[in-house]
């Protein structure tokens, strides 16, 4: 007995994807699993083999009782396709039953490889084939061109589940050639290559089209120039990402060839490299992309509060073939339960090149707890895996309990909202009547301590014209002769159809006396002295400002 199971490649989604294969009603049961291209045994009745790679993703589940014994697998990625068998005993006769699992991943190309170099003359079309693999049958959409003539794409296949991509390009101009995209996609998803068209015999050729490395390995990239004056050339290497700018590289030239050492490389050496032969009169370039196989690179560190539910959160970068995900409390690992939910899905993360931040695809997992409570403040950390290594971690205690603070306050304000929100419907007041009364009362009570704390003070004060038209003064005008009119302070009134500006500043005139008395009123009397104002060109503005005395010296 046999299914087959398809099951959506969700190694991006830890969104607790199962699959379950059922064997009911027995005393005992054995499953067995692929594993080093035989099966091996997984489960004896309720227990899992902790030999075999990735057992903390399998479960038996059921009712034992009544002779379940279900094969759970958490988190399933293309590693866990193949053969599954059960064996058991019923009424003393060996059964067993055979499972054929399947993975609906998105496409991928042979080894990898998303960066394609064809060779082309002007006007001659050039034939595009790519092999894929994937378990539906894949859709080609063209996404860049520099303008070539685009043929239409045909996806066939002789060997099941790879599938051969056709199309053409025609350059009909020198600008045709250059870098065109192309998007695979299935119904589990798509990925983008790169082809580069090149004119055939064109001047220059950097080798390897695309290196993979390491931190173990050197990569070693050469540009070559044919031409019989390569003297007279200047040659300079450039690495991008996602086009932007990262660096320029000076080669070691010998002749008219190129090299640079790429050494222990991670994410920061990823890129294009861009190898590029400068004349008087001509410049050519050629393009290699680096990618690196290394372990995951975390880049953000964070918490948060989904619904009241309290949030661990990893941004990482990493290569896409194979991703796991453990999360620990104390160092014990962390299963997905009803109050404990672990998500592993696809994010735009910041990688760092020297303080300059460039957005690339990668992944944030996040750890959600609910009911998240003071006695939950543990060590917690995170593992990344994929199949170049491991990194992990960890949350300082001091961080969470901070963050557990905030936490409890937006919780707090939350329900404060939803309770506020309630007691609205119930009594038929809304919100915004309640802000309006309120700024009604503070308006109201600012007016009362106004008039209860100033009085006006009359003076003698100097008087500044400032222009409100926006237009500067020319120094080159000849000066207006001034014309002076008598105001009396206290009762400052526009007499102008134009408009100015009076600014009243502190006392400048001399005085004398205990009374203030100016000089010049020996008698002592005190009158309102005149004020003169400079009258300029229109465009101006007069205000007065009066100064306020508290009434309790």
């Amino acid at each position: 007995m046999g299914i087959i199971s398809y099951c959506k490649n969700r190694a991006k989604s830890l969104n607790e994807i199962v699959t379950k294969m059922r064997w009911n009603k027995s005393k005992s049961v054995i499953w067995f699993g692929p594993g080093n291209g035989k099966l091996t045994t997984f489960v004896v009745g309720d227990k899992i083999n902790k030999n075999i790679r990735n057992y903390y993703r399998l479960r038996v589940v059921g009712d034992h009782i009544v002779g379940e014994y279900n094969l759970q697998i958490l988190n399933i990625s293309t590693e866990d396709a193949g053969l599954y068998k059960c064996h058991s005993i019923q009424n003393g006769t060996a059964v067993e039953a055979t499972f054929k699992l399947s993975i609906i991943e998105k496409p991928r190309t042979l080894q990898n490889k998303s960066f394609f170099q064809i060779k082309t003359q002007m006007g001659t079309p050039a034939i595009i084939e790519i092999e894929v693999e994937s378990l539906t049958k894949p859709f080609v959409s063209w996404a860049t061109n520099p303008g070539g003539k685009l043929g239409i794409w045909a996806a066939s296949t002789e060997i099941f589940p790879n599938y051969v991509l056709k199309s053409t390009i025609v350059p009909k101009l020198k600008s045709h050639f250059g870098k065109y995209g192309i998007k695979v996609r299935n119904a589990a998803g798509s990925i983008d290559l790169d082809i580069e068209l090149q004119l055939k015999d064109y001047p220059v050729m950097v080798n390897p089209a695309v290196v993979y490395c390491n931190a173990s390995t050197v990569a070693t990239l050469s540009c070559e120039l044919h031409a019989n004056d390569s003297d007279q050339w200047q040659n300079v290497w450039t690495q991008t990402r996602n086009g932007q700018f990262i660096k320029d590289i000076i080669g070691n030239v010998n002749g008219n060839i190129s090299s640079i050492n790429i050494n222990y490389c991670d994410y920061i050496e990823e890129g294009d490299y861009k190898c590029t032969w400068t004349s008087k009169l001509k410049t050519y370039s050629a393009t290699s992309v680096v990618k690196t196989n290394g372990p995951p690179t975390i880049t953000e560190s964070l918490y948060l509060v989904e619904k009241s539910i309290f949030c661990l959160a990893i941004k990482f970068y990493a290569q896409a073939d194979y991703i796991a995900v453990r999360w620990f409390r104390n160092d014990q690992v962390i299963e997905n339960s009803t109050d404990i939910n672990i998500y592993l899905e696809q994010s735009v993360v910041s990688l760092n090149y020297s303080g300059r931040y460039i957005r690339e695809n990668g992944y944030i997992s996040k750890l959600c707890m609910e009911g998240f409570t003071y006695n939950d403040i543990l060590q917690y950390s995170c593992q990344i895996i994929n199949k170049y290594g491991s990194i992990e971690f960890s949350f300082h205690i001091d961080w969470i309990y901070q963050r557990y603070q905030q936490f409890i306050f937006i919780t707090i304000e939350m329900t404060t909202v939803s309770v506020g929100e309630e007691k609205n419907k119930e009594g038929g007041i809304s919100t915004t009547v309640f802000i309006l009364i309120g700024a009604g009362v503070i308006m109201g009570g600012m007016v009362i301590v106004l008039l209860m704390v100033c009085y006006c003070k009359r003076g003698v004060k100097d008087v500044v014209i400032s222009r409100t038209d926006g237009l500067n003064p020319s120094f080159d005008e000849t000066p207006m002769q001034p014309e002076y009119e008598e105001i009396e302070i206290g009762d400052v009134q526009e007499t102008h159809e134009s408009s100015y500006e009076v600014e009243i500043v502190q006392d400048s005139i001399d005085q004398t006396g205990a009374n203030n008395v100016p000089a010049d009123n020996l008698s002592g009397d005190q009158t309102d002295a005149p004020v003169y104002l400079e009258i300029q060109e229109p465009g101006l503005e007069i205000h007065a400002y009066t100064e306020c005395k508290t009434l309790y010296n």
